[in-house]
């Protein structure tokens, strides 16, 4: 039986002297001096990132607030008080582009919670933050 060499899985730092991942954002992996991509490893002094959230928020009343508030109306007038019920959903992605060496890559990080749109952007801006200090070095 012959032994083949261990490939690394992919998002896994390589290299002599590689550094652990200070960010990880949908496919996307950061350390101190490399992003690691599907798509290929770039160089953070080299890249440029742009994000753009293309999620929204929306409200409604529910459907079984409806049909209470019908069936409530036909007995007393409170039962419109289940109008006033409210149902809030957040939907979409946050699309991550990042560029540079000639090439560039596109994440979209899906979006199901306010909370969470507000996490991946503010990874964003760390990944362009180290992308910046990456340059100054």
């Amino acid at each position: 039986m012959t032994d083949y060499p261990q490939q690394p899985a992919y998002g896994t730092p390589t290299g002599p002297g590689h550094s652990p991942f200070l960010l990880s954002v949908g496919d996307l992996h950061a350390t101190s001096t490399e992003l690691v991509t599907p798509s290929g490893t770039f160089q953070l002094r080299e890249v440029s990132v742009y994000a753009i959230d293309q999620s929204s928020t929306t409200q409604r009343t529910p459907t079984w607030a409806v049909v209470l508030a019908v069936l409530g109306a036909l007995f007393f007038l409170l039962g419109l008080l289940f109008l006033l019920v409210k149902e809030t959903q957040t939907r979409g992605f946050v699309m991550i582009t990042v560029e540079g060496q000639g090439r560039r890559h596109v994440s979209q990080v899906p979006i199901f919670d306010p909370n969470q749109r507000t996490d991946v952007m503010q990874r964003a801006a760390y990944l362009q933050m180290l992308a910046g200090q990456a340059r100054q070095r």
